[in-house]
């Protein structure tokens, strides 16, 4: 059986998808298993994969496309390594990058997860930046509800893949979420962190390719898939504060930032006519934030019926558009 398990999520990346295998077999810790989810590529992916004759590869392959989640627990239920470590096609690991985080994970086995700094390449691999430019210059252990605060108020603070987890993590605070299908990563790390501290290996171990097929991108290249990412994320905030509250004795935030944060929510879902992510947020904001008649009557306006509520929108636009009748010009005012 072998330690590691590296799970490689394929779809559509010819071009890069060598590279990234090659990559991983380059390893120096060489205890692992590589399986390759294929999600119904429609180019010559599958026929790179097949010519690799490395015993450690196992490929899975689909006849229809089943979306990330679901490709990714096709192959968790394929692995059987202690660490497992989830990766996209197009992007590469540094040679040392699952040695030191086996180590790491062993050496702190209370870990949630580790992961790392990492490189940013742009579509020829020629490198472009690294990523966690502000972390601290050596490894830390961070404790997971500060990496929680961090998830809330700074969104992007965790690469999901430069992450190495023990893969029991998975039975205890449960999988992806099948809800967030673009999001799920943010989810995920939210609710490990509330449980579990996380690692952080200050030395880049990866090289993360920022281009426009990207996986990241994918979401975002049009304006409808970003405010789609957008509404998931602050879909999985909602979720994460309700995960929140169930802790006992264990609060980060204080109840101004709470009234502000879930009240932001709220307003951002009731504004897009997300009548039940604007009302959980609301009633969160008033149960557990400072008094607030805003949010109270926010709160309230979720139970209005949808058309209502736009005509009351409708209504405000038109007030704001109007200038008060003290602003107009004397000229255009009527004397009597």
């Amino acid at each position: 059986m072998p330690k590691v398990s590296v799970i490689l999520l394929s779809f559509n990346n010819s071009q890069y998808i060598r590279e990234s295998i090659q990559s991983i077999l380059s390893q120096t810790y060489r205890d692992f298993e590589l399986i390759i989810g294929d999600d119904a590529s429609t180019d010559n992916s599958l026929e790179i994969c097949r010519s690799f004759s490395d015993l450690r590869i196992k490929l899975l392959t689909s006849d229809k496309n089943l979306g990330i989640v679901d490709n990714i627990d096709r192959c968790l239920n394929a692995t059987s390594g202690e660490f497992v470590g989830i990766m996209g096609s197009d992007d590469m690991m540094l040679p040392a990058n699952i040695e030191r985080k086996v180590r790491f994970l062993e050496e702190n086995p209370y870990l949630g997860f580790v992961h790392s700094n990492h490189y940013l390449m742009d579509e020829s691999g020629e490198m472009i930046g690294w990523h966690f430019s502000e972390y601290p210059p050596a490894d830390t252990i961070f404790k997971g509800l500060d990496v929680f605060r961090r998830l809330i108020f700074e969104e992007n603070v965790i690469n999901i893949n430069t992450v190495m987890l023990p893969r029991n993590i998975f039975s205890k605070v449960g999988g992806y979420d099948r809800q967030f299908p673009t999001a799920h990563d943010y989810e995920f790390c939210a609710r490990v962190a509330l449980q579990l501290d996380i690692g952080y290996i200050a030395e880049p171990l990866f090289k993360y390719r920022y281009h426009p097929a990207s996986v990241t991108q994918k979401t975002q290249d049009t304006p409808q898939k970003a405010v789609r990412k957008r509404v998931e994320v602050q879909q999985c905030k909602v979720a994460a504060f309700e995960n929140y509250f169930k802790l006992p004795d264990k609060k980060i935030f204080t109840p101004d930032e709470l009234r502000h944060l879930l009240g932001h929510i709220g307003w951002y879902y009731l504004h897009i006519n997300e009548l039940h992510f604007a009302r959980r947020a609301f009633q969160m904001a008033v149960c557990h934030g400072t008094f607030s008649i805003k949010n109270i009557l926010r709160y309230l306006a979720t139970f209005l019926p949808l058309s209502t509520i736009k005509k009351i929108k409708s209504f405000k636009h038109e007030l704001s558009r109007r200038k008060p009748w003290n602003t107009l010009p004397i000229s255009s005012q009527s004397h009597s």
